[in-house]
């Protein structure tokens, strides 16, 4: 198992399967124990042992060819003069199967753990399919192990469970005695073998009631922790309450996150990752425990993952900003962008057109034989696999929270609160992709997309400006804040899956002068051709400010084993490197910033599809993006994705001329690409490349600046710089 230095160990469970392969690890069960031995150097000789217990107690099935090889080893070395019982053997460990669960590695096809509450046990078979075999057999045991041999019988409960096992230890050397006493008086043997039967009988009701007593000594021991939680629970609503009357009565400011430094200290970092000296994007979940054999705790397994209005904030430093923001719009102190004041208010639709035709069941398997392992940019594929957006207005998707960033621009500057509201900003982009598995547009090249939003203070442009590889740039602002990127977006088909990796920095500006950047995580559709399609995240995010304030968050990919879906793990630091607060939650559902003070839910997921008809399942937010207003057609910009036809037509449900529109764009931007490489080549309008950065080979400090003319020409409709695209 990685462990003891990569010495092999042996073990057996019941029914007897034996399992070794060096440095792996296996063990023994009796009364459903797991128990572990070395059998390596001058331990070779517990092999032995091991195997001729098990052999005296059953059939023997073993599992791993080494097994053999091991066996015949220690039986050359085997001396009869030192033969041992197994109870005399020195464990190395021993686990109790029927409170244990079981996890395959995510990473190693090989390995599995078993989780006992306390520790965790690395394991590593000599295959995947044995692997399989020992998880099989682990939770058949174990499930064996929860069932009762009787119902729970309707009398009270016997005495103190440690009276019952002080008396089933001495049932059998009772029994013994009495039946030697009988035989000296010369006992008949039809009365010998009644009485024996009795004291065997009482014997079996005594274990019977042992397993009952254990049952409720469990249902008690989770009846007190729920009462427990209960009562944390409603001290905290208690506390919140008397925070908000005072600061209702008193003063609405947050006070200074000053205070709120010295108190918080050092918070442990869950994951057990060290600092920020990680820079690769791609990680493991196996990487703490292949460090040791043996883990203190179950990270995996016995978290409690509470919903938002589950668990409120009592924490003094932020019941102020709490109630401020109840009555007032995040950041209305601060100026909205230039120009936006005088854009008209907008009835946005809440449901999309109903679809002129019927959409059509097309086959994967006529479409997936030229697809894998090419770049899915370059694949044109049939609307039916598209969603009536592009890709330019997915960016505009992460901004459905964007009250989180006028929230952190109202924050002191270089505060816990700030980098707190940005973590929850960065996470809740990936709230709306779950149960989405279709494919955005991909942008002409020149393809622009605007989105105005003067009831939030708030607008968006982006362009695509690099069509091989496919490159977005985007930029928007907000009150007190400004945002841009430039992305690449490497995306695989492997047949069974489709991987969409971003290769770009993310950057934040806030009008006191702060910076903070971070990165988008990879994401990954599962069960492309058998099964329900899925959409994982995973991989780290870090979130980095100019001022030395920053955070890591670990997306996790869901196992199959894992009860809850979605999980993210991380902390944040301040700017002398110590962790002052703690993050958990789940990409689909919330983020929690957990710290001396208490608990805090910075935000939950509130604008879910919920299946309206009419939503394609889409959010709200997003069926606004393609919505196109009369009086915008004689201002918009003419390469404005919500003038391309083929999306269009996606949109009202008339898929034959999206196939055919799809089709004709897609044939003119190819023709027109190479009549733009015999000449000087296509430059982005809004944006131009940094120095040191590269297209062919864009890197996560790669980026294109934005120019600062797209919304003077808007208002002056000087558009005479753009292509017509779409004709």
């Amino acid at each position: 198992m990685n462990g003891d230095r990569g010495r092999p160990k042996v073990a057996a469970l019941d029914h007897f399967r034996i399992l070794t392969s060096p440095p792996s690890c296996a063990g023994c069960s009796t009364n459903k124990i797991l128990r572990y031995f070395k059998v390596s150097g001058d331990k070779l000789s517990n092999m032995t042992y091991i195997t001729d217990y098990c052999r005296n107690n059953g059939q023997v099935e073993f599992i791993g060819e080494l097994t053999t090889r091991f066996e015949t080893d220690a039986r050359a070395q085997f001396k009869p003069s030192q033969q041992k019982h197994i109870e005399d053997l020195e464990e190395k460990g021993s686990v109790h199967v029927e409170v244990a669960k079981f996890r395959a590695s995510g990473s190693d096809l090989r390995k599995f753990y078993v989780h006992s509450g306390t520790m965790t046990l690395m394991l590593k078979a000599e295959s995947s399919s044995e692997r399989s075999a020992w998880l099989n057999a682990l939770q058949s045991e174990r499930t064996a192990a929860k069932t009762p041999k009787t119902p729970l019988p309707k009398t009270p409960a016997t005495p103190a469970v440690a009276t019952v096992l002080a008396t089933s230890d001495h049932i059998r050397e009772d029994v013994k005695r009495f039946m030697d006493l009988m035989r000296a008086n010369e006992a008949s043997d039809e009365l010998l073998i009644e009485v024996e039967t009795l004291l065997q009988n009482i014997q079996a009701k005594v274990m019977d009631q042992l397993y009952v007593e254990r049952e409720k000594r469990v249902k008690l021991l989770d009846y007190v922790k729920a009462l427990e939680n209960d009562k944390q629970d409603l001290e905290s609503k208690l506390l919140v309450e008397n925070h908000t009357r005072i600061s209702l009565s008193g003063s609405a400011h947050a006070p200074s996150s000053a205070a709120f430094h010295e108190r918080a200290g050092s918070v442990d970092d869950s994951e057990g990752e060290e600092g920020f000296q990680d820079d690769n994007v791609a990680s493991s979940d196996d990487e703490n425990e292949a460090a040791a054999g043996l883990v203190g705790s179950d990270q995996d397994d016995d978290d409690d993952f509470y919903d938002c209005t589950d668990r409120e904030s009592f924490s003094d430093d932020f019941a102020g900003l709490s109630s401020a923001s109840a009555s007032a719009e995040p950041g209305s102190g601060l100026p909205m962008p230039e120009g936006l004041e005088s854009a008209p208010r907008r009835h946005r639709r809440i449901k999309l057109p109903d679809p002129a035709e019927k959409e059509k069941k097309v086959s994967l398997w006529t479409i997936i034989r030229d697809m894998v392992g090419k770049d899915l940019t370059r694949v044109c594929l049939p609307v039916y696999f598209n969603e009536p957006i592009s890709a330019l207005q997915k960016l505009c998707e992460d901004f459905v929270y964007l009250d989180l960033l006028d929230k952190a621009a109202a924050s002191k500057k270089g505060s816990l609160e700030r980098m707190m509201f940005v973590c929850g900003f960065a996470v809740s982009g990936y709230s709306n992709t779950e149960g989405r598995t279709r494919k955005p547009f991909n942008p002409l090249l020149g393809e622009t997309f605007e989105f105005l939003s003067p009831e939030k203070g708030f607008r968006f442009f982006s362009e695509k400006v690099v069509h091989h590889p496919t490159i977005l740039a985007a930029v928007a602002e907000g009150r007190g804040w400004k945002w841009d990127t430039a992305g690449e977006l490497k995306s695989k088909f492997w047949g069974r899956s489709v991987e969409v990796i971003p290769v770009g920095t993310l950057t934040l500006k806030f009008h006191d002068g702060e910076v903070i950047t971070y990165n988008k995580v990879t994401t990954l559709v599962n069960n492309i051709i058998i099964g329900k399609m899925k959409i994982e995240h995973s991989g780290p995010m870090k979130i980095e400010s100019t001022l030395g304030v920053k955070a890591k968050i670990k997306f996790k990919e869901t196992g199959i084993l894992d009860r809850a879906p979605h999980l993210l793990k991380g902390y944040i630091q301040d700017r002398d490197g110590n962790k002052v607060a703690t993050l958990r939650g789940q990409w689909s559902k919330d983020l929690m910033v957990e710290h001396q003070g208490g608990e805090e839910c910075v935000w939950k997921h509130t604008m879910k599809p919920e299946g309206e008809p009419g939503s394609r399942n889409l959010p709200k937010f997003t069926m606004t993006l393609n919505e196109l207003f009369e009086d915008e057609r004689a201002t918009i910009c003419p390469t404005d994705t919500r003038l391309r036809p083929d999306q269009h037509f996606l949109e009202v449900g008339q898929y034959s001329k999206a196939n055919d529109e799809k089709l004709r764009v897609e044939q003119k931007q190819r023709a027109a690409r190479k009549a733009a490489e015999q000449g000087e080549g296509y430059k982005p309008k809004w944006f131009t490349l940094a120095p040191g950065s590269n297209p062919k080979k864009w890197k996560f400090d790669s980026t294109f600046h934005y120019t600062d003319e797209y919304w003077q020409a808007r208002e002056t409709g000087d558009f005479g710089r753009c292509q017509d695209i779409f004709g």
